[in-house]
């Protein structure tokens, strides 16, 4: 588990998160650096109707139940580690992983899509599963109903030096 090394790291790292906004499930660009691994949500809102899924606009969409979308990556930063193999063999790179997000708010079927390498894929893949235990997200709303949503998050990661 990676922890924050001084009060202005923390502080530092709460001011970045108090910049960032979440405005429906369009792409969003906006990153958060903490040390070596930069984490970003690249999602448009995919839902599952008909059995694929399909860029829709939603009523109401998921949220992470422990502090939202500053929530998601803090505990995504402060659970995520450089894998030892890639940082001895000077791998970096950019990772991301589609998740899909029940009806019921739990996050299934985690997929790694972008992988460099050292275990950078598996790496996000274990960390999205670690920090989404259970229900962890109020459920995507279309129409009324909650619906099955598909995410992206993406990772990258660089040695220092």
């Amino acid at each position: 588990m990676k922890i924050l090394k001084s009060p202005i790291q923390l502080i530092t790292l709460l001011s970045l998160f108090s910049l960032i906004f979440i405005f429906g499930c369009k792409k969003d660009d906006k990153k958060i650096e903490e040390e070596e691994i930069d984490v970003e949500e690249l999602t448009t809102c995919l839902v599952e109707i008909d059995s694929t899924f399909q860029e829709v606009t939603l009523d109401i969409n998921p949220e992470y139940l422990d502090g939202g979308f500053d929530g998601l990556l803090f505990n995504l930063i402060s659970t995520i580690v450089y894998p030892a193999e890639a940082r001895e063999n000077g791998i970096e790179g950019f990772s991301s992983a589609n998740y899909e997000i029940t009806e019921e708010g739990k996050v299934e079927n985690i997929e790694i899509m972008e992988n460099p390498g050292g275990g950078i894929g598996e790496e996000l893949k274990t960390t999205i599963e670690e920090i989404t235990t259970g229900i962890s997200f109020s459920p995507g709303v279309l129409n009324g109903s909650p619906i099955r949503v598909q995410k992206t998050l993406a990772a990258t990661f660089k040695l220092q030096g």
